[in-house]
C-alpha cells in the first residue's frame, strides 16, 4: 500500500483547487489581507529603492508600481466572486486603507514631500481613478456574462 502524500506538494495541490480559492474570496476579511499584503510588498519595494538608489523618482516608482500591481489583483479577485456588490464594498475601503499607508510610507521614506516629488502627484491620482474605473470595468464584464448565461 502507497503512502500518502505529506508536505510540500500535499498543500500545494490543496491550494490549487478551485473551493480552496473560493473560500478565500467569500472570507469578508479577503480584500484587508490583499490591503495589508500589498502593504508589506510597498515596505518590501520601498526598501529595495531606497537601498538601490537614494533618488526619489525610484521611491515614487515602487509606489506607483505598487499601486498598478494592486489595481491589477484585485480586478482578477473581482471576476471570481460571487457576491460582488458586498466585495467591492469592501475592496474599496480596504483600498483606500492601502493609499492611505502608501502615502504615509512614502512620506517616511522621502522625509516629507520634496519639490521633485509633486510631479508624480498627478500620475498616483490616475492610478487611484484607474482603480475605480477597473471596478467599473469588472462591473460591465459581469453585466455582459450575465446576459450571455442567460441567452
Amino acid at each position: 500500500m502507497a503512502e500518502p502524500k505529506q508536505g510540500y506538494d500535499v498543500v500545494s495541490a490543496h491550494m490549487l483547487k478551485e473551493d480552496f480559492i473560493q473560500r478565500g474570496l467569500k472570507d469578508d476579511r479577503f480584500p484587508f489581507r490583499v490591503s495589508a499584503a500589498f502593504s508589506l510588498l510597498a515596505l518590501f519595494l520601498l526598501l529595495l529603492a531606497s537601498l538601490a538608489a537614494d533618488r526619489n523618482e525610484m521611491l515614487m516608482a515602487a509606489g506607483g508600481t505598487d499601486l498598478l500591481l494592486y489595481l491589477l489583483a484585485n480586478a482578477i479577485f473581482s471576476l471570481g466572486v460571487h457576491e460582488f456588490e458586498r466585495f467591492v464594498k469592501r475592496s474599496v475601503l480596504a483600498y483606500l486603507i492601502h493609499v492611505v499607508i502608501l502615502s504615509g510610507l512614502l512620506y517616511l521614506f522621502l522625509g516629507g514631500l520634496p519639490e521633485d516629488a509633486r510631479e508624480v502627484l498627478p500620475v498616483y491620482g490616475a492610478l487611484i481613478m484607474s482603480f475605480f474605473l477597473s471596478v467599473g470595468l469588472v462591473v460591465l464584464i459581469r453585466q455582459v456574462l450575465s446576459i450571455l448565461r442567460e441567452k
